[in-house]
């Protein structure tokens, strides 16, 4: 005797578990979504800030290298005297003609390091030097020193440095300067 086995018939699908996993998906992947949208607005804001912090070394290390060549901060001369990167109101941070100055090159302020000579060229380096004081104006009393026998020269340098094109950021530094000088 053959005993047959009864067919089952399967029961009626109603595609709970097809749809529970599909959105259970749709939620993961815009979870993803979110999370990758986030990576990569917190990259864009990681490099932006080291450009920022990059240009703000590079136009220091300028201004360092302007203050390095005791020619750029003279202390003969008149209050107001200027001398820049260039001639032109276009070679300097703030748009205003310097004077003019003959020092055998081709620009007026001479940067310490002939490492920026390009970038003078180009203009991505603009330095202004301006002299606030007179060369007989008194020392302050905060650095220690003699009235009496020392004075002061007191000048603004105005340092530009614009690397955009090179994703090196933009900055502008405006420092003074005391050179103490011996009566």
């Amino acid at each position: 005797m053959s005993h047959a086995i009864p067919k089952l018939r399967p029961r009626a699908q109603r595609g709970a578990a097809l749809f529970t996993a599909l959105m259970f998906l749709i939620v993961l992947t815009l979870i993803s979504l979110a999370a990758m949208r986030s990576s990569t607005l917190e990259m864009k804001m990681a490099s932006n800030d080291e450009a920022r912090l990059s240009a703000f070394q590079r136009t220091q290390a300028i201004v360092d290298a302007t203050i390095g060549d005791t020619d750029n901060v003279q202390v003969l001369g008149a209050v107001g005297r200027r001398v820049c990167t260039g001639g032109s109101a276009a070679d300097t941070p703030d748009n205003i003609a310097c004077d003019d100055v003959d020092r055998g090159d081709s620009y007026g302020v001479s940067l310490a390091s002939d490492t920026y000579d390009d970038d003078v060229a180009d203009g991505k380096i603009k330095v202004a030097v301006t002299r606030l004081s007179p060369a007989e104006a008194p020392a302050p009393r905060a650095i220690g020193t003699s009235a009496a026998v020392y004075a002061v020269a007191n000048f603004k340098i105005d340092a530009y440095y614009d690397g955009t094109e090179d994703g090196l950021g933009r900055g502008r530094i405006v420092e003074g300067v005391m050179v103490l000088i011996s009566k």
